[in-house]
């Protein structure tokens, strides 16, 4: 998998997800990165920001 980074974040899922630590993450993607979630409700409320 190469390169692994475990990151926990806990706060609600209610805060946009670009002012969360995974807009972070997902801003710094490259094309052929994988992103694994516990579960999808980490990422937000509402399935288009899910998408």
């Amino acid at each position: 998998m190469g390169k692994v980074e475990f990151v926990e974040e806990k706060v609600s899922g209610r805060v946009n997800w670009r002012e969360r630590k995974i807009g972070e993450i997902i801003n710094q993607l490259s094309q052929g990165d994988t992103v694994l979630l516990s579960e999808f409700s980490r990422l937000g409320m509402i399935m288009l920001e899910c998408m």
